[in-house]
């Protein structure tokens, strides 16, 4: 009797084994199949998170199209009855140097310092861009966790949407501002960034569409081959210059058998 009950329990000692190997397999694909479902809700996070980001990026650039409809109405509820030739403001004018502080500190935040600081330059107004420099009001905020350009937009935005209270019936389209926007644009065009300055302008209702003349010299390489078929007589004295065969050949006839460039010179904007 002890021996038959020591080799039952051997046996069954033995049978355990495979067990053990199925418990341990079936917490190998337990572990496996959590570290998969954390993978799969961290990348619906994140991908929720990109969203909603996305989400509040657009509405801080609606408030901004919001602000450009809300201050035209104003304009044009004003402005019923009175257009006609006006007096054109100076560069000291309050509203006009209110309005300049908050383009040179949207630029700044923008990323369009170089091209605010030309512009400031040309029309007589490194001082206040200066004052604009040293505020740190116009830096844009580090927030822990927040999407930077999402960041950049709502501190553009609240730049634009806040007024000063005694400045709140004005509009940068009011006829008296004419001649300054378009010196602004002026600048702005001459030097090459006329779409950064539309762009910032626009967000204010700042008038751009000036005409200019523009005069200044093209400088133009070219660099290629191209055939020209020629016939003539000769009488005895060799073959013709080749040079002499082409003086009624025009470019313009062969610009795509050219490598042609073409860079300005000189540019100049006249009013």
């Amino acid at each position: 009797m002890k021996g038959n009950m020591m080799e039952i329990t051997t046996h069954n000692a033995h049978e355990e084994s495979p067990l053990e190997e199925q418990i341990q397999v079936l917490q190998s694909e337990l572990t496996s199949a959590q570290t998969t479902l954390n993978e799969t809700v961290d990348a619906h996070s994140a991908q929720r998170e990109r969203l909603e980001t996305a989400i509040r990026l657009r509405q801080e650039q609606n408030a901004i199209a919001k602000a450009q409809v809300r201050g035209l109405q104003s304009l044009v509820e004003r402005m019923q009855g009175t257009i006609g030739e006006v007096d054109q403001a100076s560069k000291d004018d309050a509203y006009f140097v209110y309005t300049m502080r908050k383009v040179f500190a949207v630029a700044r935040m923008k990323g369009n310092l170089s091209e605010a600081r030309h512009v400031a330059d040309e029309m007589g107004m490194l001082e206040l861009f200066q004052e604009v420099l040293d505020d740190s009001q116009y830096e844009v905020p580090t927030r822990d966790g927040e999407d930077t350009e999402l960041t950049r937009w709502r501190a553009i935005r609240q730049v634009i949407e806040w007024n000063d209270y005694s400045m709140r019936n004005r509009h940068p389209m009011e006829g008296c501002y004419r001649d300054l926007w378009k010196q602004a644009s002026r600048i702005a065009h001459e030097a090459g960034y006329c779409d950064e300055f539309q762009t910032i302008a626009s967000w204010f209702g700042i008038p751009t569409d000036f005409d200019f003349r523009y005069s200044g010299t093209v400088r133009v390489y070219v660099e290629g081959w191209f055939d020209v078929d020629v016939e003539g007589d000769t009488y005895g004295d060799g073959q013709p210059d080749a040079y002499s065969e082409i003086d009624h050949v025009s470019i313009s006839d062969h610009m795509d058998d050219l490598d042609i460039t073409a860079e300005w010179q000189d540019y100049t904007i006249e009013d």
